[in-house]
């Protein structure tokens, strides 16, 4: 019954869909490295997760509750208190430990940066949200994004 369904469904314009596994989310990024930009030409300060194999990913996810561990984690929360108070004049203390706080500030960034603030950093974010540059052995601003 459900494949003549289909065949009626099909036969009247309709589309038929099949449902495919839901995408994974991020993983949690476990380090604060520099990440190259080819649209400033500069190496950007961001946390990045790095993989078994050395691979670094970009959009990798934070969230409130995420802290020092596991390891790495309180590396790549510090990255991100970096970035939300050297672009966005926030005065966070750069504690490893996204807390409520950190959250607060990430929403106010995801506002002026006009993308969904829902106080997780995930791979829109990662995208919109400005960076201090590397420059020489400090970073430096003014911030850029990847967008």
């Amino acid at each position: 019954m459900a494949v003549v369904s289909a065949v009626v469904a099909l036969a009247a314009g309709g589309v038929l869909g099949v449902a495919g596994p839901a995408s994974a989310a991020p993983a949690t990024c476990n380090l604060h490295g520099y990440w190259w930009s080819s649209k400033w030409n500069k190496d950007l300060s961001v946390p990045v997760y790095r993989n078994s194999s050395g691979v670094w990913v970009r959009g990798c996810q934070l969230r409130q509750g995420d802290g020092p561990t596991p390891a790495g984690t309180g590396s790549a929360i510090w990255g991100l208190q970096q970035a939300l108070n050297m672009c966005y004049g926030e005065k966070l203390t750069q504690d490893r430990d996204f807390g409520a706080l950190t959250k607060a500030a990430l929403i106010r960034a995801q506002r002026r940066e006009g993308i969904s603030a829902d106080g997780i950093y995930g791979p829109q974010t990662a995208d919109h949200l400005a960076f201090p540059v590397l420059s020489g052995d400090f970073v430096t601003t003014p911030c850029r994004s990847f967008y």
